[in-house]
């Protein structure tokens, strides 16, 4: 668990699904694949509705509240 493993060691442990990739790395002819999942538009347009929609429900609950 994360709480017995000691602050040492922390740096140590492999991250997942992450790149640490730099141009100064690359080699000319090498091919790196990414895992990660791209974000489509309509993935990106429900994500933006879903945060407005929650900022509206704010603003509608902080009014009444005030009345």
């Amino acid at each position: 668990m994360p709480e017995s493993t000691p602050l040492d060691s922390h740096q140590d442990i492999p991250v997942y699904h992450t790149e640490d990739w730099f141009y100064e790395g690359f080699e000319i002819g090498k091919k790196n694949h990414s895992v990660k999942r791209i974000m489509l538009e309509g993935e990106a347009m429900m994500f933006n509705n879903v945060v407005l929609y929650c900022e509206h429900l704010q603003t509608v609950k902080y009014k009444n509240q005030k009345s």
